[in-house]
């Protein structure tokens, strides 16, 4: 088991700063850690694929172990991560590939946020077609600062 940072019920100002790829600082793991699904700070969600099925536990996508977690293989298929109760302003984005692989691999996807004062959705980063993600387990973050 990865050692968790307390939980911190006030984190209005507190930084979260990327230095790596699953490194210990990211909003994910701090909820994550304290058990953020169970206690309503977060939620994830999925088009299709029935969970514990073939396509593995939706939870498993903020996970930090390479499990197995997919949507159906069709266009419009989606991941919801919902932040309950807090405003982020992300500077990076971390995904990973499925350990055992098998060939699925994510190709094409959109990073949306929430901007709260202009009640809309932006898209923050975009990738079509992309092979950056095409092997066993690998990782690749995105500065999102850099747009």
């Amino acid at each position: 088991p990865i050692p968790c940072v307390p939980w911190q019920s006030q984190t209005s100002g507190q930084k979260f700063d990327y230095t790596s790829d699953f490194d210990e600082n990211g909003i994910i793991f701090h909820l994550g850690c304290a058990d953020g699904v169970g206690k309503g700070t977060l939620r994830v969600a999925r088009s299709g694929g029935k969970e514990g099925s073939c396509a593995g536990y939706v939870v498993d996508f903020v996970g930090r172990m390479g499990r197995h977690s997919h949507t159906d293989n069709a266009v419009g298929s989606w991941y919801e991560v919902e932040l309950i109760g807090f405003s982020v302003e992300p500077n990076h984005y971390t995904l990973r590939s499925y350990t055992k692989g098998g060939g699925y691999f994510l190709r094409s996807w959109h990073l949306e946020g929430y901007l709260v004062d202009q009640h809309k959705w932006e898209i923050l980063s975009r990738h079509t077609n992309s092979a950056v993600l095409k092997g066993s387990g690998l990782t690749k973050s995105w500065d999102l600062l850099a747009r």
